[in-house]
């Protein structure tokens, strides 16, 4: 289902479980970044820039690794297929 709110597009998944009521939600992942001007950075934004223990760049520390979770999570309900009380809401 895309969810619209104006100016943002929101892509809501749902694998449904038997009870209308029981749900589980996952949320916290996007996909998308922030514009970024060059000459607003210390560092290029677009090249990533590894000091020490620091990483420097745009979407260096997103959300990436919780959008592949939920890609395998689902993508495993679709194989297995269980029966669940609850859906689980993405």
């Amino acid at each position: 289902e895309l969810v619209y709110n104006e100016g943002r597009p929101n892509l809501l998944i749902t694998y449904p479980g038997t009870s209308p009521t029981a749900t589980m939600g996952l949320v916290g992942s996007h996909m998308d970044v922030v514009p970024a001007n060059p000459e607003n950075w210390d560092r290029d934004p677009f090249e990533l820039t590894v000091e020490g223990d620091r990483m420097y760049g745009r979407g260096t520390t997103d959300c990436l690794g919780h959008v592949g979770m939920i890609t395998l999570l689902f993508q495993a309900l679709a194989v297995q297929n269980p029966v669940l009380k609850r859906s689980i809401v993405a």
